[in-house]
């Protein structure tokens, strides 16, 4: 009997319209990075961040993927101006989400596609 945690089943809610798609696929190629979470002494995890200073944005894709949590970043101690805006980020970190929302964008990325292939071919290697 194994004491490991309950992997949590993710798939994607079925009414998302190919305009939201297109949205978040290009919300992830010019504000996101998908990236291995470092200091673990497993093998590198994938995951998706995307963020920006415009909460609403953030929220949106949130309400339509909903997966992830949302991180308020003061960016005021990383700058050298008083009046830097918060940010804002969403980030992804379940192997299965990060799964299911890299395969379903993969076919409209472009910057970011060979990042999403290589990401997708270490989740298969788990």
């Amino acid at each position: 009997m194994g004491t490991g945690r309950k992997l949590k089943l993710y798939t994607l809610p079925d009414n998302i319209t190919a305009e939201q798609k297109g949205y978040i696929a290009a919300f992830l190629d010019g504000e996101g990075y998908i990236s291995n979470l470092r200091g673990k002494p497993r093998k590198p995890q994938p995951h998706i961040s995307l963020a920006n200073t415009n909460k609403e944005s953030i929220d949106f894709i949130y309400n339509i993927l909903k997966a992830g949590h949302i991180y308020k970043v003061e960016t005021a101690q990383y700058s050298y101006s008083k009046n830097t805006k918060p940010c804002y980020r969403l980030t992804i970190t379940a192997k299965n989400e990060v799964k299911a929302i890299l395969l379903f964008l993969r076919p409209l990325l472009i910057v970011k596609r060979a990042k999403a292939e290589d990401a997708l071919l270490q989740l298969s290697e788990v």
